[in-house]
């Protein structure tokens, strides 16, 4: 409500929005004006204008917004065209848009909006661009630092695409003429790594990431809490991140969260931010106390979906989700991850990133249940929402398609399963860097187990001896991937009449499966090939 209130006020700037229209526009039913008091109180709030400077109430007719839209403002006038004696009218209008702005994006409700607001929203960041785009074509800094804004705001809706294409515009007006180490030009810099690493654009992360890192070495350290230190390690964790270079990515993860935490309470949702992409590593790491030990906190007040945002905090609930399933503490999860899913649905529809993940989440139960078919039609929700948001060559695409693979070879189809495997696998082989990255390494153990379903014995002996358990947890978090390994070559080596060896690693395998809480229908699998009683 408050962002819509907001949006309202923008559209009739610089004229009085009357208050019948907003209640009528906004509230269903029979509001009361006090309904309308209150939500300008908390808009007010948000932008800081506790004082009334920036929307002004009108006795009996509404309110008027009166900040960087308005063209009545004094100190909008070019210096050359002001008073000699004029007095300091406090903070430029170009000041007061993209202090505005950040707000607008740090928001907790920016994140809630459903699909009609989105679009008002875009428009809203479209129009400020054009309008103020020529307004401060004498202000470099100021045009930067908006544009800047709006890229994060674009980012934030997940339109990644567009929000780093704005950051790079704000790059490239800034950089002619400032020195390579002008601590804005840094931050622009790092937001532009971060924001191309997310939408999978690594080669162009890694060459700006370079550039930001080699220019920050030009400056003497900074001490203590800085912007720059804090857009330095988060995009370099997001960039390591992307790269599946998850072990490499800890450090400046952790102290990402750090940085994050000194802001103090007002900075609740980057901080939740923080503490959540962290939370994220530590999961895909295998490190779950950890990862649980990040997440408890944020889902706690004064963490909250009015604090932080609705989908914010759904969000949330589907990453706690995914390490309770990834420990096999499965009972309730899936109601919680339908419900946190559904909320993000509602919001921006089925093709939402965190809605396809907790899909993904929903079709690992289905699939320990041994439900393929109802995991088949959570993945395939899942894949079409990665496709539909960015296209079927983006790494999160191809990982679901992977996951189709794998409960496809899970449902007995090893041969259609081990051509998508093969088709992959060639790809991650070229963009990740090799055969010993740990998505690669996951494929081949999955190929390992489509040969050994084909009759391929020796194959996947051949594969299996090369896996390293390490590595395969990193690509799929989960405690049991050492016995899981073990199981498989248990099962080759049967195959190739090594019978007591590949029983021996059978028996041993299960044991530790089970103590693990491993799925059950796996284990079964397993037992099944003892050639006799345990």
């Amino acid at each position: 409500m408050t962002l819509r209130l907001l949006l309202e006020l923008l559209r009739g700037a610089p004229y009085v929005v009357e208050k019948g229209y907003l209640l009528d526009t906004l509230w269903e039913g029979a509001p009361s004006s006090w309904s309308l008091t209150s939500a300008m109180g908390r808009l007010r709030k948000v932008l800081g204008d506790e004082g009334q400077k920036r929307i002004v109430t009108v006795r009996k007719l509404g309110y008027r917004f009166d900040g960087p839209l308005s063209k009545t403002s004094g100190e909008d006038a070019p210096p050359s065209e002001r008073p000699p004696d004029a007095p300091d009218a406090g903070p430029s209008s170009a000041e007061v848009v993209v202090e505005l702005l950040h707000d607008l994006v740090q928001s907790a409700e920016l994140s809630t909006l459903d699909a009609r607001q989105s679009s008002s929203i875009v428009e809203v960041l479209q129009r400020t661009r054009d309008r103020w785009s020529e307004r401060f074509k004498d202000d470099p800094r100021a045009e930067a630092r908006m544009r800047m804004e709006i890229g994060l705001a674009f980012h934030h809706m997940a339109d990644y695409a567009e929000g780093a294409q704005e950051t790079l515009r704000a790059l490239t007006r800034l950089a002619p003429v400032v020195p390579p180490d002008d601590p804005l030009l840094l931050v622009v810099r790092f937001t532009l790594v971060s924001q191309l690493a997310t939408a999978s654009q690594l080669a162009e992360a890694r060459k700006q990431l370079d550039l930001a890192e080699d220019s920050m070495n030009l400056s003497p350290p900074v001490q203590g809490l800085s912007g720059v230190t804090l857009a330095a390690n988060t995009a370099r964790f997001t960039y390591l991140f992307m790269c599946n270079r998850f072990g490499e990515a800890l450090a400046p993860g952790r102290l990402m969260v750090a940085l994050s935490e000194a802001g103090g309470q007002k900075d609740l949702r980057i901080r939740f931010s923080a503490c959540f992409r962290l939370a994220d590593l530590e999961y895909r790491l295998n490190h779950f106390a950890e990862a649980e030990h990040l997440l408890g906190p944020i889902l706690a007040p004064p963490f909250s979906p009015e604090t932080v945002g609705e989908a914010f905090y759904a969000r949330g609930r589907i990453q706690l989700a995914r390490v309770r399933v990834a420990t096999g503490n499965i009972d309730g999860t899936e109601a919680s991850l339908i419900e946190a899913r559904d909320v993000l649905i509602g919001r921006f529809g089925e093709d939402e990133y965190y809605a396809a993940v907790a899909n993904i989440e929903l079709a690992n139960i289905y699939g320990a249940r041994a439900d393929f078919a109802k995991a088949t039609e959570a993945l395939k929700a899942a894949y079409a929402s990665f496709v539909a948001t960015y296209d079927e060559t983006h790494q999160s695409a191809r990982i679901a398609a992977l996951n189709l693979a794998i409960n496809q070879l899970n449902a007995g189809d090893a041969g259609e399963a081990l051509a998508t495997l093969e088709r992959e696998r060639s790809q991650f082989v070229i963009e990740l860097g090799g055969v010993d990255n740990a998505v690669v390494q996951s494929i081949d153990f999955q190929r390992a187990r489509a040969m050994s379903t084909l009759h391929r014995p020796g194959d996947a002996l051949a594969l299996l001896d090369r896996l390293n358990h390490e590595r395969l947890a990193e690509a799929e978090p989960g405690r049991d991937w050492q016995w899981r390994l073990q199981a498989e070559r248990g099962r080759a080596l049967l195959a190739v009449d090594r019978a007591m060896e590949g029983t021996s690693l059978l028996r041993t395998a299960i044991k530790h499966m089970e103590a693990l809480h491993a799925s059950a229908w796996i284990v079964a699998s397993y037992r099944r090939l003892l050639p006799g009683p345990d």
